[in-house]
Formats: C-alpha cells, sequence, structure tokens
C-alpha cells in the first residue's frame, strides 16, 4: 500500500511514534496471578483470576494491535522510515518473533517484510533500470 504524501505520514509517524512503541514495550508482557511472567515459560498454563485457564493468545491488551499499527505505518511512509532511528523497532520486532501468542510472531514477520520492502524501493529509486 503506497500512499501520496509520504511526508504527512512520516509527521504522523513522529508525533506518534514514542506512544506507540511505549505501548508495545508495556504489553509485551502480561501478569498472571502470582506475578511472573507467562512469555517466560510457554509451557506453563495460566489461570486467571476466575479460575479459567488463559490461553497462549489472552492477556496482552493492546499488543497484536499495537503492532498491526507500526506494520502499516512502515507500509504507508515507505522509503521516509530511514529518516528515524529504528534500534528501537528493531528490538521490538526481534522480541516479537520469539513471542508466546502466535499472532504477535506473526505481525511481526510481516514487520520484516514490510522493512523489505522499504529497503528494497531505496536501491530501485537509487538504480533506475
Amino acid at each position: 500500500m503506497i500512499f501520496a504524501d509520504q511526508e504527512k505520514g512520516a509527521q504522523h509517524f513522529d508525533a506518534l511514534k514514542e506512544m506507540l512503541l511505549i505501548n508495545i514495550e508495556e504489553t509485551f508482557f502480561r501478569e498472571p496471578e502470582g506475578g511472573m511472567d507467562a512469555s517466560a515459560n510457554p509451557k506453563v498454563i495460566n489461570k486467571d483470576e476466575t479460575g479459567k485457564t488463559m490461553h497462549d493468545t489472552e492477556g496482552w491488551k493492546s499488543l497484536e494491535t499495537s503492532m498491526r499499527i507500526l506494520q502499516n505505518i512502515i507500509e504507508a511512509i515507505g522509503t521516509r522510515l530511514y529518516d528515524f532511528e529504528l534500534d528501537r523497532i528493531l528490538v521490538c520486532i526481534k522480541k516479537g518473533v520469539d513471542h508466546i501468542n502466535r499472532f504477535v510472531r506473526e505481525i511481526s514477520y510481516f514487520v520484516i517484510h514490510a522493512i523489505f520492502e522499504t529497503s528494497a524501493k531505496i536501491l530501485s529509486s537509487e538504480n533506475p533500470v
């Protein structure tokens, strides 16, 4: 997906990136009863306060949605992504590909794909055929 005004999209990303990345970082772990992080031991099935078993896709608040937003932003701003410091984004992706939640893992690979697509556009715009 390419939008006509990547400049404007990059400005919006610049204004919102801190909030988005904080949300991803803060929702990366869930704390079931007892305070142990569920992603530390994926074989453990934890119970919520009602005694119901929590599935590996439950309890992550907005993590999946925030990762999807990150993917959509990268696709929308294209090569303007490289105007930003990417270290924090790459750390989130690296953690995402090993996450217990299969949807977060999947979206992390979509984010990687979006980054590769934008980098290919840089190379193709520098060396037109």
